[in-house]
């Protein structure tokens, strides 16, 4: 741990580092248009934050608990080496060891050591947890000496956060998630210009690594061609009344292999009933890391309880944008139904179709749009009922039978679509799971008249499925996988034990009447 006593001592130690500090190519190309340009530049120079490669700094990208820990640190004058020796203590909380934040086991143990940081409770610290602008504030008013005994959390530290000025320049809300580029900015308030009780300043007090940058021009963002961006949420239905955090993850990928389509722009965009909702976002856009993903949080309204909110990404594709989406809601009623959708005729995931949960009493339809993900899955919240649910997919180039074909549960509209439909019983608070792997079973029905119904009982039930012979003589639907009896005209037997099989295509060949 390192400290300094006077400026006289700082301005003679920045000299020294400045003939001896290794030299940095300014590797920022994204801060151009941030309002917290000057305090990036300067907490990098500082070495007290970094890029995230690439040529960038993700001034948007959130902040987690462990990255905290480590600024937190180094704000005290602490080094690696002082956290590499940390690491050989007994650890001071039981979530840590053996997850993708041990890196930052012995930082976490320096702060909470010093009384700077304080776990969750039950020996947890939470370190992937997004940081909080109140979070930050805590933390800085510890460093700075600032805390007085029985303050009250969070409405103490609020309060103190425009007291000490840290919020300058900040549209400081507590509970609102922190990024990079606004954390720059309030510790470069605290680092220069905020005094301890003593009068003293943190740059008078600690020897800071300090990084000087030559001028290069960085890499420049890649636009891949054959995209695909799928988008993931941490929680999918949350408690009503506003503040909730949701964590948002968008990842893009190329080419016939999907692989990650690292350094490019990922654009976010919220909205509920067609009413913009992006100030809810950390961040409405991003540069993807390695693994071709960006990580922003929603921040739930009270206005927006018990209503579906839409969070959709897009990511360039060629000359053109491809997006996706996924709904979220903030509820105390609702269900949550979610489940993976097959496309029948071979078994892959079917991705950005439709999902319309239809009221079983011919009340509302609830439409979601390009709502399954790119391995098929999708996730629903909705007030609880009896619905019908339906599917709707593009089958173009899948059927490999002409005509059009209608069922009970299933129909091949002429425009090239797929409609698969099944009852649901939704309880209120409940998660439901609900897969839809069907298979495909198909035949000629000889001397039927077009529109003849055909029947499809699974063996053992009763949970007869029907559809109408087409104007080709042909019938065909999508069916659980399962053995089947096939029956017309007045419960005239055809087949009996028809085996269908998930995304496979079943052909009986001709019945005859």
């Amino acid at each position: 741990m390192k400290t300094r006593k006077n400026i006289a001592i700082l301005m003679t130690i920045i000299l020294l580092f400045a003939t001896t500090t290794t030299v940095f190519a300014m590797p920022y190309r994204d801060i151009d248009n941030s309002p917290h340009r000057d305090a990036i530049e300067e907490m990098s120079r500082l070495g007290i934050l970094q890029g995230v490669g690439n040529g960038l700094f993700s001034p948007e990208g959130e902040l987690n608990r462990a990255a905290a820990a480590k600024v937190a640190a180094i704000l005290l004058g602490y080094t690696q080496e002082d956290a590499d020796d940390a690491v050989n203590r007994d650890p001071m909380f039981s979530d840590i060891v053996g997850t993708s934040h041990q890196w930052a086991l012995g930082w976490i143990n320096l702060m909470a050591e010093d009384g700077i940081l304080q776990g969750v409770g039950n020996e947890s610290y939470a370190p992937g947890n997004p940081l909080q602008m109140v979070h930050w504030v805590t933390i800085l008013t510890r460093i700075l000496q600032h805390e007085e005994v029985g303050m009250s959390w969070p409405d103490d530290y609020n309060e103190i956060a425009l007291t000490l000025d840290l919020d300058d320049g900040l549209d400081y809300q507590g509970a609102r998630v922190m990024n990079r580029a606004q954390m720059a900015q309030m510790t470069y308030k605290a680092i220069y210009e905020v005094p301890r009780p003593d009068g003293m300043h943190i740059i008078d007090l600690v020897e800071f690594e300090i990084v000087e940058f030559e001028d290069e021009n960085p890499a420049e963002e890649i636009v891949y061609e054959n995209t695909k961006i799928s988008v993931k949420v941490d929680k999918t239905l949350v408690p009503a009344g506003g503040s909730q955090l949701i964590q948002v993850t968008a990842t893009a990928t190329y080419g016939p292999n999907n692989l990650p389509a690292a350094n490019t722009l990922i654009s976010i965009m919220a909205n509920v009933d067609e009413t913009d909702r992006n100030s809810q976002l950390s961040s409405d856009y991003g540069i993807s890391d390695a693994n071709g993903s960006v990580i922003v949080t929603y921040t739930t309204l009270v206005a927006d309880d018990n209503k579906p909110v839409t969070i959709k990404a897009a990511v360039s594709d060629g000359n053109d944008w491809v997006d996706n989406g996924v709904y979220i809601m903030a509820s105390n009623s609702a269900s949550l139904v979610k489940g993976t959708l097959l496309n029948p005729f071979n078994g892959t995931p079917v991705e950005g179709a439709a999902v319309v949960l239809e009221e079983s009493n011919g009340g509302k339809h609830h439409f979601f749009s390009d709502a399954t993900d790119s391995d098929g899955s999708y996730s629903i919240a909705i007030q609880p009922g009896s619905y019908f649910i339906n599917f709707q997919m593009d089958i173009k180039g899948v059927n490999p039978y002409d005509g059009i074909y209608y069922g009970s549960h299933s129909d091949f509209r002429n425009d090239g679509t797929l409609n698969l439909r099944s009852q649901l019983k939704l309880s209120q608070g409940q998660t439901h799971t609900f897969n839809s792997n069907r298979g495909i079973l198909t035949g000629i029905a000889n001397n039927f008249p077009a529109g003849t119904e055909i029947y499809f009982t699974p063996l053992g039930t009763q949970n007869t499925s029907l559809t109408k012979v087409a104007d080709n003589g042909r019938f065909l639907l999508a069916l659980d996988p399962g053995k089947y009896e096939i029956t017309a005209f007045g419960g005239t037997i055809y087949r009996s034990s028809v085996t269908v099989e998930t995304g496979k295509i079943t052909n009986i060949g001709t019945i005859t009447r």
